[in-house]
């Protein structure tokens, strides 16, 4: 977290060097879901792995369609078999729940200028950044030394990471790199203050969001780890243990990571006034390309 906080600081000191009234600020909130091997098929999910996330950024206006912003993001996912429609995630049994913490830089590309009187100014938007996340779960098992703790999944190599003999995946990264992409729309208020309501699908590059990703080890060899009591008892959940050893059997898919989605609603502020232009529809994007000056100019209103 202390990273974060330093590379805001530093980021948003570069953009306090830009022009004033390019700036804007926006926070935001709203849903937080995640999207894996422990959830349905269907594009929309139970609604009860719904959770919550909160959003700050900072950005500038690069032209008057396109921006660029320093976004974090802070909120938690959550994946449960039980809840899904499929036969065989229910028989598998697995759950989890994981923090998000995302810090990325975005481009945004609005439809129309900035400073147009439209009241809804729809955009798109994509990027790249790092989330750190730490998949969990709670223990309901026999040892009371443990019954209804949250714990970490990493730690245990639940699919072997940690066994010393045969062939096994590695200890996976607790943070990884991600894509954010979405589409959105700004609400203009007044010339300083705008809503926007967005949704977006942030691509990740592990498939260990939920610590489920390739095949059961073996349960024998597990046991015998440093925490193999809980490695065990968090790697096979099925609740039907037939065969007793399930080595080498799929555990999950491991041809498709994992990522996350969120739908929101924020608030947008400018300090300096965004004096709004005549919007003047298609022929202002002719003038671009007419050879008279326009928006890169030194003469015309431009978009």
């Amino acid at each position: 977290m202390k990273r974060i906080i330093i590379i805001l600081i530093l980021v948003s000191a570069g953009f306090s060097s830009h022009s004033q009234s390019r700036m804007f600020f926006s926070l935001s909130g709203g849903i937080l879901y995640y999207n894996g091997d422990l959830n349905d098929k269907s594009i929309v999910p139970s609604t009860k792995i719904f959770r919550n996330y909160g959003n700050a950024s900072i950005g500038a206006h690069i032209t008057r369609h396109l921006n660029v912003q320093l976004n974090y993001y802070h909120g938690s996912v959550e994946g449960i078999d039980s809840l899904t429609k499929e036969s065989d995630n229910k028989k598998r049994n697995l759950s989890f729940e994981s923090r998000i913490d995302e810090i990325s830089m975005l481009f945004s590309l609005s439809l129309f200028s900035n400073r147009t009187k439209r009241l809804a100014i729809p955009y798109v938007f994509a990027g790249g950044g790092i989330f750190f996340f730490n998949p969990k779960a709670r223990y309901y098992g026999s040892n009371p030394d443990y019954y209804g703790q949250l714990i970490a999944l990493q730690p245990l190599g639940t699919e072997g990471q940690y066994l010393t003999e045969g062939e096994h995946p590695e200890p996976y990264k607790l943070y990884q790199a991600v894509i954010p992409i979405g589409i959105g729309t700004y609400f203009r208020i007044n010339q300083k203050w705008r809503i926007k309501v967005e949704f977006a699908e942030h691509f990740t590059f592990t498939d260990y969001l939920d610590d489920a990703s390739g095949k059961y080890p073996d349960m024998d060899a597990l046991a015998q780890t440093p925490k193999g009591e809980l490695a065990v008892y968090f790697s096979d959940r099925r609740k039907t243990k037939s065969p007793p050893n399930p080595k080498g059997y799929n555990r999950s898919n491991a041809t498709r990571n994992d990522n996350y989605i969120h739908v929101g609603i924020g608030i947008v502020y400018n300090p300096q006034r965004q004096n709004p232009t005549r919007y003047r529809g298609p022929g202002a994007f002719k003038k671009m390309f007419s050879g008279r000056k326009g928006w890169w100019g030194n003469a015309g209103n431009g978009l």
